[in-house]
């Protein structure tokens, strides 16, 4: 969130057809957007989240992901700890 609105956290993806199934789909490493991430994420949540809670939404970033399909599978993990 900036200014207490929600933002996207998008993910660069290598190129695929607009066919091409999600478990098929590879990221992008070479950009930069974990760190702008990961930047987001203290700043929108550092005051409303404990200490604890944001270093386990921070953990998925210690990873490289490889496959699009993986990450989406992580995002449901992370919705439950901002809940």
């Amino acid at each position: 969130m900036t200014s207490n609105h929600p933002f996207w956290l998008t993910v660069p993806v290598k190129y695929a057809d607009q066919d091409t199934k999600i478990n098929s789909i590879l990221i992008d490493n070479s950009k930069r957007c974990w760190v702008d991430h990961q930047k987001s994420i203290i700043m929108s949540y550092r005051k409303s989240l404990g200490l604890p809670t944001l270093e386990k939404l921070l953990t998925v970033y210690e990873r490289q992901w490889t496959k699009l399909v993986d990450l989406n599978i992580i995002t449901k993990y992370l919705r439950s700890c901002v809940k």
